[in-house]
């Protein structure tokens, strides 16, 4: 097999698991979490859910991603203080959180770190967060 055949396999078997990963929302964490902390070496891909407290259900809303070692101020940005040069989502987790519902999160590491942004695409485009679809019509 070609190199590119190989990086693609093992791409697709990356993407797959994701795949079942964001779709198990048992062990999420909540934003206030110790848990998120910076991670050297490694990208991450983040995902944040809304729990609804009317419907008692728990929706995936968002997905990001971040280099690891500022992977905590990336999350800071979105769920406490908005960064300006950031596309935080601040406003529509504060929004939320105001109606009661909650925000929480899982976030996967992914090696190697190039294959970060790609994994984000295909899986905003496999699971069309709302909140992912949003920043796209603004364009």
């Amino acid at each position: 097999m070609s190199q590119n055949g190989v990086l693609s396999a093992e791409f697709k078997t990356i993407t797959d698991k994701a795949i079942a990963f964001v779709e198990d929302v048992s062990n999420l964490l909540n934003t206030t979490d110790n848990s998120i902390t910076n991670y050297k070496g490694t990208g991450i891909v983040y995902f944040m859910y809304l729990f609804d407290k009317n419907t008692k259900e728990t929706k995936l809303v968002y997905i990001g991603k971040s280099k690891g070692y500022i992977f905590k101020t990336r999350v800071r940005n979105h769920v406490f203080k908005k960064h300006p040069k950031t596309g935080s989502k601040l406003a529509l987790v504060q929004s939320e959180v105001a109606k009661g519902n909650k925000i929480k999160m899982k976030f996967l590491q992914v090696s190697p770190e190039s294959f970060r942004n790609t994994l984000e695409e295909e899986l905003i485009n496999h699971f069309r967060p709302s909140w992912n679809i949003q920043k796209q019509r603004k364009k």
